[in-house]
C-alpha cells in the first residue's frame, strides 16, 4: 500500500504515539505540505493530531519493547494500545509505520488492518520525529534525549550480552588480541631472520631468541649507517636518516633533493590535499621524528624544521660525494641546529655558517694528516717485522745440524751440471774397455764343459 495513511504509529524511547493524518487527494500535495511544515510546529499540527500516547513505565519495559520491535514482533502492550485507540472498522484504516517487519506482523495479528511504510508516511514520521517533544504534552526535549540515551545504552549492552560480573566478552576479545599479536610477532621475526641470513646465516643457530635477533639487526643498521651516511646519521639519528634514504630511494636521490623537498618528505598526501583544498601546507614530514622538532616550541616548529631540512640536505650531499668518511661535518651541523634552537629561546646569536664550515674543513684536514702519519707508521712496523722474520729464518738455516745439510746436498750432486760432449765420449770409451774382458770366463766355462764330455766318452769306451 502506497496511499496516504489515515493513522501513523511512532515508536519512541519514552513510549508509543498514535496520530491521525489529514486526508489528501494526492500524495504529491501531502509531501509538499509536510516538507513546508517541518520547520513550523503550528503548521505541522494542522496536518496531524495526537490520538493517544502510551508511556513506558520503566527502563526494563522500554528495553523489552525495543527488542521485540528489532526482531519484527509486537509486544502485548502495543497490541492492546492499537486495539483500544484504532477505529473498530480496521478495513478502513491505513496505518503508517517505520518498520516494515513490524507492520507485516501487525497485519497478521490484527485482522483487516492495512499497513504501509512508503509514500507520504515516511515524510510524516520524519516530521513527528523532529517535533515529537512538542506534540506530546508533558514531554520536554531534555526528557526525550535522556530517554533515548538510556535506552540506547541498555539496548547495546543487551545486544553484546555484556555483564558487569561476568565479562566473558572481554576475555574473548583479549585472547583474540593476544593470538593476533603472537601471530604478527612470529611473522615479523621470521622475516627478520630470513632477511638477515643473507648477511650472517650462522646467526640463526647462535641466537635463538627473536628479541636478540632484532637487536642484532639494529646494530647492523647502525654500522651500515656509520659507513654509508655518517654525517646524516650523526645529525638526526640512525633511524630517521635511514627512513629518509628509504623514502628517497637511495642516498644519491636524497642528495639531489632540495631542502624544501627534504622538509616535507613523507607528507606528500597532506601536501596535495592542502593544494587541492587551498589549505595550509604541512610543515614537516619524516624529520618530525627528530628530537629537534620535539624540543622546539609550537611557534618555532616550522622554522626549526626548515632549518633542519637545510642541514640534512648538506649532510646527505657530503656523505654522497665526499671521498673521506668522517663525522666531523655531522657534529658541526648538529651544533648549529642546537645553537639555532637556543637562539629562538634566548636570542643568543649563533656562529655564521661560513665560520663553522671553515672549522670543519680544518678539522678534516688535520684528521686526514694524522691518518696518513698513522698509516705510514703501521707500514714501517710491518716492514720491520717482515725483515726481522726473514733474518730469523736465515739464522735458523745456518744453525741447522750437518746431517741435514748432507741429505740436502745429495740431491744437488745427483743433479750435476751438464758436461761437454768430448768428456761424454771419453767416458763411454772407458766403459767399453772395461766391459771387453768380461766374456773370458764364459770361454773357460765352455772348455771345462767340453773336457767333461770327452772324459765321459773315454770311460764308456774302456768299459
Amino acid at each position: 500500500m502506497s496511499g496516504c495513511p489515515s493513522h501513523v504509529l511512532f515508536e519512541h524511547a519514552s513510549g508509543y504515539a498514535l496520530f491521525t493524518v489529514k486526508e489528501f487527494e494526492e500524495i504529491a500535495s501531502l509531501t509538499a505540505e509536510v516538507t513546508r511544515a517541518l520547520s513550523d510546529v503550528s503548521a505541522f499540527n494542522g496536518i496531524l493530531n495526537l490520538v493517544a500516547f502510551y508511556p513506558f513505565k520503566s527502563a526494563a519495559e522500554a528495553l523489552a519493547n525495543i527488542n521485540a520491535i528489532s526482531e519484527g514482533m509486537a509486544s502485548e502492550e502495543l497490541k492492546i494500545f492499537l486495539q483500544a485507540n484504532l477505529p473498530k472498522k480496521l478495513k478502513k484504516v491505513l496505518l503508517g509505520m517505520q518498520e516494515p517487519k513490524l507492520g507485516a506482523f501487525l497485519a497478521e495479528e490484527l485482522d483487516g488492518l492495512k499497513v504501509t511504510h512508503v509514500g507520504g508516511s515516511a515524510e510524516i514520521l520524519r516530521g513527528v520525529r523532529f517535533h515529537f517533544a512538542k506534540l506530546v504534552k508533558g514531554l520536554t526535549n531534555e526528557a526525550s534525549s535522556k530517554a533515548q540515551l538510556g535506552l540506547g545504552h541498555s539496548y547495546s549492552r543487551a545486544k553484546v550480552k555484556f555483564n558487569v560480573h561476568k565479562s566473558d566478552n572481554m576475555i574473548i576479545q583479549a585472547i583474540a588480541l593476544l593470538d593476533q599479536l603472537d601471530k604478527d610477532v612470529n611473522t615479523f621475526a621470521m622475516r627478520i631472520r630470513e632477511w638477515y641470513s643473507y648477511h650472517f646465516p650462522e646467526l640463526i643457530k647462535i641466537v635463538p631468541e627473536n628479541l636478540l635477533f632484532a637487536r642484532c639487526l639494529t646494530h647492523y643498521l647502525r654500522s651500515k649507517m656509520g659507513s654509508v651516511a655518517p654525517n646524516l646519521a650523526t645529525l638526526i639519528g640512525d633511524t630517521v636518516a635511514a627512513r629518509l634514504i628509504s623514502h628517497a630511494g637511495s642516498l644519491t636521490n636524497l642528495a639531489k633533493y632540495p631542502a624544501s623537498t627534504v622538509q616535507i618528505l613523507g607528507a606528500e598526501k597532506a601536501l596535495f590535499r592542502a593544494l587541492k583544498t587551498r589549505g595550509n601546507t604541512p610543515k614537516y614530514g619524516l624529520i618530525f621524528h627528530s628530537s629537534f622538532i620535539g624540543k622546539a616550541g609550537t611557534k618555532n616548529k616550522g622554522r626549526i624544521s626548515r632549518y633542519l631540512a637545510n642541514k640534512c640536505s648538506i649532510a646527505s650531499r657530503i656523505d654522497c660525494f665526499s671521498e673521506n668518511s668522517t663525522t666531523i661535518f655531522g657534529e658541526k651541523l648538529k651544533t648549529q641546529v642546537e645553537d639555532r634552537l637556543n637562539f629562538y629561546e634566548t636570542g643568543d646569536l649563533p656562529k655564521k655558517n661560513l665560520e663553522v664550515m671553515q672549522e670543519a674543513m680544518a678539522a678534516v684536514a688535520q684528521e686526514v694528516s694524522e691518518f696518513t702519519v698513522v698509516t705510514k707508521k703501521k707500514k714501517k712496523k710491518k716492514r720491520k717485522a717482515e725483515e726481522a722474520g726473514e733474518a730469523e729464518a736465515e739464522a735458523d738455516v745456518e744453525q741447522a745440524p750437518p746431517s741435514k745439510k748432507k741429505k740436502k746436498e745429495e740431491p744437488a750432486e745427483a743433479v750435476a751440471p751438464e758436461t761437454p760432449k768430448s768428456e761424454k765420449k771419453k767416458k763411454k770409451k772407458a766403459k767399453e774397455q772395461e766391459a771387453e774382458p768380461e766374456p773370458e770366463p764364459e770361454a773357460v766355462t765352455q772348455t771345462t764343459a767340453s773336457e767333461k764330455k770327452k772324459k765321459k766318452k773315454k770311460k764308456n769306451q774302456v768299459e
